[in-house]
Formats: structure tokens, C-alpha cells, sequence
């Protein structure tokens, strides 16, 4: 059986092992594969980098030559300067420019061009360098690229131009004497040459100066469609873009340039691009223009392309990119807007049109269109669409509103079943530069407002007339709000209101019967037939009596109105409350007698618990004070039987170490009853200095870590609050060490103009404050009641923040008192 067990065991091993060399040998092809691609990619670069004549250098930060590519005609091999420095290749003041050049691309990060003249091999040599920054993947600058274009020849062309113009002058010199009038006419020549020369410099500066003071992207292209020529911003372009500066600079093919640059584009696009620049290169097409967009992955941006045939020897052509990203977001924000525009417009629940200066309508909204069938005003003027009273009363306030800059009128306006539709309408000027102002206008349909108006003042005379009663009711309202005022002035001043209310005051008259028997009446009251009465009633009982006479004059007497009737009732009413509120009134105010006796007869018994606990503790210190003396004179005994025992070393030493144990016992005991009873650094010191003696005597006997944190106190303040904080906070302390099960305690002490706060937080098992706070009463948790009283005695708050296994939290608000 273990045989077996070993013969599958090794089988598997097998299976894993042939497993794993596949994979092996998979791994193996895929990186063989990875391998001939990169250096397939490698080949492409190198030949591309190789075809070209310009000279490739990378350096380090330092001038080191880190890569090189060098054509044949300078008889220098490119590996052999792989990390030599510019100093080993020129002398010092060639080496010494370069290496500042090289650090100043490498510093700023930016891009730099300089045209530099070295010694090479017993001649000097002029390159145009343009230097680029290489950075890694976190921004750093680790190299600087420099592309050297040989422009040895040009320098060499101006110097023979410039040869061949001295040698011209002293030939003119020298004839000067034998040809005196060809040499005048001569000079003029020359004169009027340099001139055009100068001119022709000037305007070639000129030209270029304008182009490069341009914002738009411009390249000039020869008949083959190569880059001749670029400005400036074309160059900050691509560098900005970090764009490959051989692909789409001077040299480079522009249709390569446009399939790399156009890649976000789509191929129609760019191959409506490439045909209309070909067009133009061969004469089929005078000029091409197009716009197109070319985003980048931080924004999206387009472009307007113009290209413009370009005449003279070397036929090619200007081509032009101008951004228009601006003009074609605000394009769509515009589109945008009048959409908005629109919709506000057709949800306008009114009016609102547009006409020109002759009265034409250019624009009207839904609402009209709906209302007065507007479907053909728009072209049409106003006395065209509305008889001929209307439409001159219209254009009437047209003309004041263009006039005066605003107008607000109502005008009647028949809708399209023919009915006149009121409006009132806002009209004001648009204004335009260079044109005419047009006429805009917003109208609110009012038919209905103003026959209900109508309504109102109808109703308004019918209601004039209950003015007075409502005044009435107003006045007793007031009456009850005002205060320090007594219930007897406001019934007798509520009796004298009720007559004046009343259709026939004169004969009016009016008695109030209180719950409690008083009565208040109007000096006229007589109880007669005609009259009100109604039971006052407060909180559902029968609490007085109001009632309401008219006195007969002139053998009649006058009749209560159903609304005179139903204004006493609601006197009445009003009445009840204003009883009710008296009698809670007198309620709360015996009520809050009796919480202040409550409070005072509280504070009282606060302090006296204070003074007991105060006493108890001064009374508990001197009787251990007794018993530790009782050590102290065990303690002398000892040291008398040690005198006794001079010539017994043994029981000498025996006698020494007890009475040294004794003194060590009487120590300890004294410092720790005293301080625990009245901690004498408070008295001396201050109370910052004896708290942070107790929270070392703490960190001493538990392994609890307090964290202490005071600000603004002073170094004395009164007596009796110092020793209110203290034993506050000694009396947190002690709850937190003994119950809370606490690691961390965090005791804040903070001054706030005249309040002294004191916490007191852990993070302890924690309680429930709720039913601590009822043991109260019961004589439980006297520590905590103690804490609140010592608060409020000092005329201070206290409060506890607690849950079941989230610590505890003590706060305390205390007046700081007098500084010493």
C-alpha cells in the first residue's frame, strides 16, 4: 500500500512537473515575441532618427552625454561620446556656454533655442540648438534633448555677402577721384539700393514680427507640401502640446503632420482636410476652409483651417489654424439660451411679443398665439391686425415707451372669439447698435382682476361699516397683550369699548359680571328689553356675564344687527379666554412662588451639606492626625531602647530598622490623609499646581493616563471656588478610577471672559445618568450629588454626559470671582 501511495504521489509530480514546463515554454514565447516587437520598434525609431542630418544629443542634468546621434561628415563615432561632458569636447569657453544653456532648460522645465559657434576638428561650425526638457513619471526633469541643425553654411553666405559689400566700397573709393560725376550717380544708385535693402529687411522683419505677434497657428508650405516656414505661436502650439517637434516642424511633411496631429478626428474629416490643402497646392481650388475639432484629453477645443494659395517662384501655400473653441462655446451657449429663452417664454402664463420701430410684429410667445390667433401677426403692423381706435392708442404708448426708455399701461384688446380682454402690460426699449430700437412688451391678462375689483368695492362699503366692531376686537386684543396693566382696568376699559362698536352707540350700553361676583358697567347702563346677553365661559364652566343694552330715546328704541349680535358673541368669546388666561396666570404665578421658596429653601440646604461634608473631613484628619501621633510616639520608643542598647550592636541595629519602618509608615500615612483631606498645596501654590500633584498621585497608584489642558487661569482667584474646582475634579477622578474601568482621562480647564470651565471625560464602561440622577433623592451617589451642589452653590451649572459603554463626561460652568 505505501508503495502505491508513493507511485501516485510520484505520478502527480510528474503531471505538475510537464505542467509547469509548458508554461514555461509558453512564457518563453511570449517574451521572445515581446522582445523581436521592441526591437522591431527600436529598428523604426533608429532609422528615423538615423535619416536625419540634424544632430540628436541627450544630456543629463550635469552635460553628460546619455544618447547621440551624429552624421558621417563630422568624422566622430556617436558611441564614442556616450558619457563624456561638453568639456571633453570643446574648450572651456565653448564647454562653459553650453553647460549654462543646458541648465537653464534643465532648471526651468521649459523649452529653449540658441544658436551656439563651436571648434571642431580645426574649423568652427555654426548650429541652431533647440533644448527640451525630458521628464520622468513624477514631473522631475532628468534629461535635456537638444536637436543641432548645421547652419554653418548661412553664417558663411553672410559673411560673403558682407566680404563682397566692403570690397565693393573700396572699389568705389578708389574711383572715386577719376570718376567724379559716375561716382555721384553711382552713390545715388548704391543710395537708393540700401534703401530697398533696408526697406525689403524691414518689411521682412516686419512681416515676421506681425506673424508672430499672431495668435493664430501659421505654416508655410512649399508646392510638395513640406513645412517651410512656421510662427511662433505654431512652435508655443506644439510645444504646449508636447507635440513630436519633428513631425510637425519645419522639414516635416504637413500631411503627415495633419493624420498625427487630426488623430481624434474623424477619417472623413481628415480626409477633407488632406483634399482641399492638395486642391489648393495644385491650383484646382483658389482657397480652402474648414473647421474641425482637435480635443485634448484635458479639454475639448476647435479649430477654423484656412488654406490660401501662396504665389511667386516657389509656389505652396499659407495654411492657418485659428482656436475658435470660445466662438463655438458661446455659440452653443447662445443656442442654448434662446432655448431657455423659448420655454420661459411659451410657459409664461401672459403676454409677450416683440415689434420693430414701425410697428410690425417680429416675435409673440404661445400664450397669444393660443389667445388671439397670432399664427400670421408676426410681418404684419398693428393697424393691420386691430381696428383703427385701437391700434393708434397702441402705437400711442409705443412711441412714449421708445421714447421715454419705459412705460406701464392697460390696454383693452379684443381676443379671438371677439370679447375685450383687459391687459396690463409693461413695455420698454431693446436697443441695438447702430439700429433702431425695438419694441419688447410683457402683458398680464387683469379681466378678471378688475371685475372682481369691481366686486371689492362693493363689498368694501358693506364691510366699512363692520370697521368699527373689528376695532373693537382689535382693542381688546391689545388690551390683553399690554403689560403691568391690572385685570380690573382691562375689564373696565373692555366695558367702554363695546358701546362705541355698536350701529347706535349713544343709546348703547354694557355690564361684564366676573366669576368672583365683581362687576364692571358704562356709567349709562340701564337693563332694558332690547338687549344682548351671553355667558362667558372658562375651560367649559360658566365664569361671568356680558350684556349688551340699548336705551330707549325718543319712544323707540333702536334694534341689534345680526352682526352686532354675532361681534358680541365673539366678545364674548374673547372674553373666556382673556378668564381663562387670568386664572392661569395667578396659577403660575403662585406656582413660580413656590418653586423660588423651593429654590432658595435648596440652595440653603446645599451650603449646609457642604459646611457638614467640610467639617466631617477636617474632623476625620485630626483624629488621624491622633493615631499617626500615636506612631510617632511608638516611634520615640523605639529610639529610646536604641539609646539603651549602645554597647549591643545587634539590638542596636534591630531597634533602628523598626524605628525606621515605624517613621517610613507615619510618612506615608500623614502626606496621603492630609492631602486627601485638605490638599496643602491648594493653599499654597494655587489650584493648578495641586491639580497636577493629584494627577501624579493617580498616574502613581493606577495605570490610568491623564491628559491635562488649561488655558487663561489665573495663578489665584477666591478661596472657596478654587477649592469648588478642586474637589470637583477630584471627585470625577476618583468615580472614574474606581467604577469607570477607564485607561484615558482628559481634564479641560478653560477660562471664558468671567465663567471658568471645568471637563472631566474617559472613556470608561460608562452609565445611565437617568437613573443615577433618581437615586438621588434616596442618598445614593452622594459624590455626584456633592459635585452638582459645590456648582451650584458657587452660582454655576453642572452636567453629566453618559452612555453604557462610551465613557463619561462631567461638565461644570463655575463664575471665576475675584482675581488675586
Amino acid at each position: 500500500m505505501g508503495k502505491a501511495m508513493k507511485t501516485d504521489r510520484q505520478a502527480e509530480l510528474e503531471n505538475e512537473n510537464i505542467r509547469l514546463r509548458e508554461e514555461l515554454a509558453t512564457l518563453r514565447k511570449q517574451a521572445e515575441k515581446s522582445l523581436n516587437e521592441l526591437q522591431e520598434s527600436e529598428n523604426r525609431l533608429r532609422l528615423i532618427v538615423e535619416s536625419s542630418e540634424d544632430l540628436i544629443i541627450m544630456h543629463d542634468p550635469e552635460g553628460k552625454y546619455l544618447y547621440c546621434h551624429v552624421s558621417g561628415c563630422y568624422g566622430v563615432r556617436a558611441e564614442s561620446l556616450i558619457g563624456k561632458t561638453v568639456f571633453d569636447l570643446f574648450d572651456e569657453k565653448e564647454a562653459a556656454r553650453l553647460m549654462a544653456q543646458i541648465r537653464q532648460v534643465a532648471d526651468s522645465g521649459k523649452p529653449a533655442t540658441f544658436e551656439n559657434s563651436v571648434r571642431w576638428k580645426g574649423e568652427t561650425l555654426w548650429f541652431s540648438d533647440q533644448l527640451s526638457p525630458v521628464r520622468d513619471a513624477e514631473g522631475k526633469v532628468i534629461a535635456v534633448t537638444k536637436f543641432c541643425r548645421n547652419i554653418t553654411a548661412l553664417k558663411q553666405t553672410e559673411a560673403e555677402v558682407r566680404n563682397a559689400k566692403d570690397d565693393l566700397e573700396r572699389r568705389v573709393a578708389e574711383r572715386t577721384a577719376e570718376l567724379t560725376d559716375a561716382n555721384s550717380r553711382l552713390k545715388s544708385q548704391i543710395a537708393e539700393r540700401r534703401r530697398a535693402e533696408q526697406e525689403l529687411l524691414e518689411k521682412e522683419n516686419f512681416i515676421k514680427s506681425v506673424l508672430d505677434s499672431l495668435r493664430i497657428n501659421i505654416a508655410v508650405l512649399d508646392h510638395h507640401g513640406n513645412i517651410a516656414a512656421v510662427n511662433r505661436a505654431w512652435e508655443n502650439f506644439a510645444v504646449e502640446n508636447q507635440a513630436d517637434i519633428l513631425k510637425i516642424g519645419i522639414g516635416a511633411n504637413y500631411f503627415d503632420a495633419c493624420q498625427y496631429a487630426l488623430q481624434s478626428a474623424e477619417a472623413e474629416e481628415v480626409e477633407k482636410i488632406l483634399s482641399g490643402i492638395s486642391r489648393v497646392l495644385s491650383r484646382t481650388l483658389s482657397e480652402f476652409e474648414t473647421e474641425y475639432p482637435c480635443h485634448s484629453p484635458e479639454k475639448e477645443r476647435w479649430f477654423s483651417l484656412r488654406v490660401s494659395p501662396l504665389e511667386g517662384k516657389n509656389r505652396g501655400a499659407v495654411v492657418s489654424h485659428t482656436n475658435i473653441t470660445e466662438r463655438i462655446k458661446a455659440a452653443a451657449e447662445l443656442r442654448e439660451s434662446e432655448n431657455r429663452f423659448a420655454t420661459f417664454m411659451d410657459r409664461f402664463p401672459g403676454a409677450a411679443f416683440m415689434r420693430d420701430e414701425r410697428g410690425s410684429f417680429l416675435y409673440v410667445n404661445r400664450f397669444m398665439q393660443e389667445t388671439f390667433d397670432t399664427e400670421l401677426w408676426v410681418g404684419k403692423q398693428v393697424q393691420e391686425i386691430f381696428p383703427k381706435d385701437i391700434a393708434e392708442k397702441i402705437l400711442e404708448n409705443d412711441k412714449y415707451a421708445l421714447t421715454e426708455g419705459f412705460q406701464e399701461v392697460i390696454e383693452s384688446i379684443p381676443d379671438k372669439n371677439g370679447r375685450s380682454r383687459t391687459y396690463h402690460i409693461l413695455k420698454f426699449p431693446i436697443f441695438r447698435q447702430g439700429k433702431p430700437p425695438l419694441l419688447g412688451g410683457i402683458g398680464v391678462d387683469v379681466t378678471r382682476e378688475l371685475e372682481a375689483e369691481n366686486a371689492l368695492l362693493k363689498r368694501t362699503h358693506d364691510l366699512g361699516e363692520r370697521v368699527k366692531e373689528l376695532n373693537c376686537l382689535y382693542s381688546i386684543l391689545k388690551l390683553v397683550e399690554q403689560q403691568n396693566v391690572s385685570w380690573d382696568n382691562i375689564f373696565h376699559s373692555i366695558v367702554r369699548l363695546i358701546p362705541p362698536a355698536m350701529q347706535h352707540p349713544e343709546a348703547a350700553c354694557a355690564r361684564l359680571i366676573t366669576y368672583k361676583g365683581a362687576e364692571f358697567r358704562t356709567e349709562n347702563f340701564r337693563k332694558t328689553a332690547q338687549r344682548l346677553e351671553t355667558l362667558i365661559f372658562d375651560n367649559g364652566k360658566a365664569a361671568g356675564r356680558l350684556e349688551l343694552c340699548y336705551i330707549e330715546e325718543n319712544n323707540s328704541t333702536p334694534l341689534f344687527l345680526p352682526e352686532e349680535e354675532h361681534m358680541f358673541s365673539a366678545v364674548g368669546e374673547h372674553l373666556g379666554k382673556i378668564f381663562e388666561r387670568r386664572r392661569l396666570y395667578e396659577t403660575l404665578e403662585l406656582r413660580n412662588s413656590q418653586l423660588l421658596s423651593e429654590h432658595s429653601q435648596r440652595k440653603e440646604l446645599s451650603k449646609q451639606l457642604i459646611d457638614l461634608l467640610e467639617k466631617d473631613r477636617q474632623h476625620t484628619a485630626m483624629e488621624l492626625h491622633d493615631q499617626i501621633g500615636q506612631t510617632l510616639a511608638s516611634l520615640k520608643m523605639c529610639l529610646e531602647n536604641a539609646l539603651g542598647q549602645l554597647d549591643n550592636p545587634a539590638g542596636l541595629k534591630s531597634e533602628i530598622n523598626i524605628a525606621t519602618s515605624k517613621a517610613v509608615q507615619a510618612i506615608r500615612e500623614l502626606k496621603q490623609v492630609s492631602h486627601g483631606l485638605r490638599p496643602v498645596m491648594l493653599d499654597t501654590l494655587g489650584l493648578i499646581p495641586a491639580l497636577r500633584n493629584l494627577f501624579a498621585d493617580i498616574g502613581q497608584q493606577s495605570d490610568i493616563k491623564i491628559s491635562f489642558f488649561c488655558i487663561n487661569i489665573p495663578e489665584r482667584f477666591e478661596k472657596d471656588r478654587e477649592i469648588a474646582v478642586y474637589r470637583i475634579i477630584q471627585e470625577a477622578l476618583n468615580n472614574a478610577v474606581k467604577y469607570a474601568r477607564t485607561k484615558k482621562i482628559f481634564v479641560n480647564l478653560v477660562r471664558k471672559d468671567m465663567m471658568l470651565s471645568v471637563s472631566i471625560e474617559d472613556d470608561g464602561i460608562g452609565f445611565d445618568p437617568d437613573r443615577i440622577m433618581k437615586s438621588w433623592p434616596l442618598g445614593k451617589h452622594l459624590g455626584l450629588a456633592i459635585m452638582r451642589e459645590r456648582a451650584i452653590q458657587m452660582g454655576g451649572e453642572f452636567g453629566i454626559e453618559s452612555r453604557e459603554g462610551a465613557g463619561t463626561h462631567v461638565l461644570a460652568e463655575i463664575p471665576m470671582g475675584i482675581e488675586k
